[in-house]
């Protein structure tokens, strides 16, 4: 997927051209546009959500027997095997001695880290993801999509593309450690105004701090279920510590330090 600046009115997923070649190259994140952008109405979402699940559980299910080509090489004495993805070499006595990739993945890789290497990182416009807690996560998701690029990409045993990996990497490290601060920021804003109530605020050099005040704090139960509540986004944004108080300037109070990502760590896709 192409993510170099879009200069638009419509979020750039709202759009049917970006959406529907993300379902194809990043199933099930591709869904996930379908449904937080505009692109489609509800019916239209919930048939191709439909077809693409029973797609996706099909392929899963079905029994994989890559076809196989076999040629003897009479003087070497070697028997190539060609299978899907890439070629395997044998001896005569059937013990394997090396393995080609297929060309045309490789090739396709390159061409893809090279489309977002284009990308202006240092003019990163993220005005786009600034009205709304959906906005927000879209830009999270931006960020999904280029470690799924770069570990997809890693898989291949070329070094060009893996130089080409570590660059792309390196650029959105640097980006990642920029936004994610202004990001949790920005979702303690949006928590208060959605709210009507200014319960939340964020402390630390890095805005890695999360505190929330409120006199029911005054029962450690209370806090516990909203520590579990906010663990998702606590998780999402990296907030490193949450605070919780019963008021301003309290002394004493009871604090969560979770284990979370750097902000240059690339998001773990699964």
């Amino acid at each position: 997927m192409d993510t170099q600046k879009i200069s638009s009115s419509r979020r750039w997923y709202d759009k049917k051209r970006f959406v529907l070649p993300a379902l194809f190259l990043f199933f099930p994140l591709g869904l996930a546009l379908v449904w937080m952008g505009e692109a489609f109405q509800k019916n239209v979402k919930i048939g191709i959500t439909i077809f693409f699940s029973v797609m996706f559980v099909w392929i899963a299910l079905s029994p994989k027997e890559p076809s196989k080509t076999v040629a003897v090489n009479e003087e070497k004495q070697e028997v190539v095997t060609s299978n899907e993805g890439g070629t395997v070499q044998f001896d005569a006595n059937g013990n394997e001695v090396g393995r080609v990739e297929e060309t045309s993945a490789i090739e396709e890789a390159r061409k893809q880290l090279e489309r977002e290497l284009k990308t202006d990182f240092d003019d990163f416009d993220n005005s786009t993801y600034r009205n709304n807690i959906e906005s927000l996560k879209m830009e999270v998701l931006l960020f999904a999509l280029w470690a799924q690029i770069i570990n997809d990409a890693r898989k291949h045993n070329d070094t060009e593309v893996n130089k080409l990996a570590d660059k792309l990497q390196a650029r959105v490290a640097k980006l990642q450690s920029k936004e994610f601060p202004l990001m949790r920021k920005e979702a303690v804003r949006m928590a208060n105004k959605n709210s009507n109530t200014n319960a939340m605020r964020i402390s630390g050099k890095n805005n890695e701090v999360l505190e929330v005040i409120d006199p029911a704090f005054a029962n450690p139960a209370t806090i516990e279920q909203l520590q579990t509540t906010l663990l998702e986004t606590i998780k999402t944004y990296r907030y490193k510590k949450t605070v919780y108080l019963t008021h301003k300037g309290q002394e004493n109070f009871i604090y969560y330090e979770q284990p979370v990502l750097n902000d240059d760590d690339l998001i773990e896709v699964n």
